[in-house]
């Protein structure tokens, strides 16, 4: 309800402003062992009964945001409820040309969206299952579970989209990442290869605006990484917003999916064999009660 009743408050009961561009922000938030991007247009427009203008932040997607500069025109979408549109984070604006379903992946990104629709999917098979009572379903389930957190926690870098371009760029942010796994206190699952998220910012050639890039690599595979720091980088013809920086390995994801899996499949391995032992006690008691 939190993600779905913005959207329709502002479809139902919404008005439409005219206003401008005075600001365009690529945002990389940090989730967990990952990331995610989000694209923002600062807008500034005039509510209906507002003594002042207003600025709210438009999410959108790549396409629209390297078409609009600084000062070009666009129509709001908004609620008419001030309190509301003080929570516009949460998607009480929107682009008019906008669909609702569009502006909510893009507010929360993509992967988290993919996130969302298989959480759903899992709660609906489970509903079924309490209502069938399958073993079959039950299986799905579990095995649909373990292969979610797996797809989850993977961080399976893209394919290469097209042609790639030596350049350099800018490191504006660094994170490293070397618990794959959190837990209380002592219990976090250290990961077998740490590594870095490195955001990256360039000028591509053609374009007035930089792109932020994002790359993830094994730690200390390119030495003396940091912020403010220029790198030679490889980055993507067709999508510049995919970049690698010359010289590092990439082995994090597969060995740290292999570690995981192990864990997963010893954990399943004892649940399997507890409970075909459970079963064999309860057969050898039911053997042992004499008929009447």
């Amino acid at each position: 309800a939190l993600f779905v009743t913005p959207p329709l408050i502002v479809d139902v009961t919404g008005e439409v402003a005219p206003g401008a561009v005075v600001a365009k922000r690529e945002v990389i938030r940090k989730i967990t062992t990952s990331w995610e991007r989000n694209l923002y247009l600062d807008v500034r427009y005039q509510p209906r009964g507002a003594t002042e203008p207003e600025i709210t932040a438009l999410a959108v997607d790549v396409s629209t945001y390297d078409r609009f500069r600084v000062g070009d025109e666009t129509e709001v979408r908004y609620t008419p409820h001030p309190l509301l549109r003080r929570l516009s984070p949460i998607g009480f604006t929107r682009m008019e040309d906008q669909s609702s379903l569009a502006a909510l992946v893009a507010r929360f990104g993509s992967s988290m969206s993919v996130w969302l629709a298989g959480v759903v999917l899992w709660f609906v098979l489970w509903f079924v299952w309490s209502k069938l009572r399958s073993s079959l379903l039950m299986w799905v389930l579990v095995l649909s579970g373990i292969a979610g957190i797996l797809f989850s926690i993977s961080d399976w870098p893209e394919p290469t989209p097209g042609d790639l371009i030596s350049g350099s760029a800018t490191i504006r942010n660094i994170r490293r990442v070397d618990v794959i796994l959190e837990g209380r206190r002592r219990s976090d699952t250290e990961a077998i290869q740490p590594y870095d998220i490195v955001e990256l910012s360039f000028v591509p050639p053609g374009r007035a605006d930089p792109v932020v890039a994002v790359d993830m690599l094994d730690a200390e595979s390119v030495p003396n990484l940091a912020e403010e720091v220029t790198v030679p980088i490889r980055y993507s013809a067709q999508n510049p917003r995919w970049a690698q920086i010359e010289g590092g390995s990439r082995t994090f994801y597969w060995k740290n999916l292999l570690f995981i899996v192990a864990i997963v499949l010893g954990l399943l391995g004892i649940v399997v064999v507890s409970w075909l032992f459970n079963r064999s006690r309860r057969r050898r008691r039911a053997a042992r009660i004499p008929l009447p």
